[in-house]
């Protein structure tokens, strides 16, 4: 499954040029949690991350800053113009410019699993950053991993272009534009997205389907009367009224202040579409 701006679910095709809007400067993920820092510094953190689920982090601009991933062999895919370089299992971003930098890190040859991040680069001290998968994505990685080896059934390229297309279809509706391939309808009335998280308020708006995804637009509202932080991840599971989930992304705050709204981009895989588009045999 795949967040904004990448997408899980999701390795970036390397010719495609891309550009992110900016992003808030206090979005923090969930689940993010930082040691006690000494005077004037900034501790490491760590992050848990699921394949599909992006994480907005802030990073340090006109700095080196260190990922530390939970692969050997990390790959790096960006379109980025900031400067990466893989040492170990750790990856070092550096970025003149305070634009939003989408990296995908996979574990080296296998593409069967990626980490979404988009870096929000900001003048602050270098960060170290530390990734850690949660316990299912890490039972997926351990289990592809010698499957692709034995059977070479993951397939990179056709993997990429989806993750690069998913990319470009959430980029578009960032920007306010209806997204290229599909097509908007009315929504339905089992059409419904919710969220495991108290007082966050979700009606579904908009609908769009495309040859083999339905992407649903739903206002969200923080109905409590403090700031809060919407998380996507609470958005994908049982209760939303949806199956195959592949994607969830907010646009343009994840942080909200009482009453305040903001867009949720929700792509699902449509169900029963393979049976739908086999072809009956003349012969029968």
């Amino acid at each position: 499954m795949i967040g904004l701006f990448g997408v899980a679910c999701c390795a970036v095709a390397e010719n495609q040029t891309v550009e992110l809007l900016a992003v808030p400067a206090d979005v923090l993920k969930t689940g993010q949690s930082a040691e006690t820092a000494p005077a004037g510094g900034i501790a490491p953190q760590t992050i848990k991350v699921s394949a599909g689920i992006n994480e907005i982090i802030t990073v340090a601009q006109n700095h080196l800053n260190r990922i530390v991933t939970p692969f050997p062999s990390p790959r790096v895919r960006t379109v980025s113009r900031a400067e990466t370089q893989v040492e170990g299992n750790v990856v070092y971003v550096a970025s003149n410019s305070e634009d939003p930098v989408t990296l995908y890190i996979t574990p080296g040859e296998n593409e069967s699993l990626a980490i979404s991040l988009t870096l929000a680069p900001k003048l602050i001290p270098p960060r170290e950053i530390r990734l850690e998968l949660a316990g299912v994505e890490y039972s997926r990685l351990t289990q592809a991993q010698p499957a692709a080896k034995k059977s070479g059934e993951v397939d990179g390229t056709v993997q990429q272009e989806h993750i690069a297309q998913l990319k470009s279809t959430l980029r578009e509706l960032a920007l306010m534009q209806s997204p290229d391939g599909f097509s908007g309808r009315p929504v339905a009335a089992n059409e419904t997205v919710y969220c495991d998280q108290l007082g966050i308020q979700t009606t579904v708006g908009q609908a769009f389907d495309g040859r083999n995804t339905t992407i649903l637009i739903a206002k969200t509202v923080n109905t409590t009367p403090q700031r809060i932080e919407l998380d996507e991840r609470s958005c994908v599971g049982q209760g939303t009224g949806l199956s195959d989930i592949v994607a969830v992304a907010a646009w343009p705050d994840v942080w909200l202040e009482p009453g305040q709204s903001t867009e949720l981009f929700v792509v699902v895989k449509q169900r029963g579409l393979a049976e739908e588009q086999i072809r009956p045999s003349v012969l029968r």
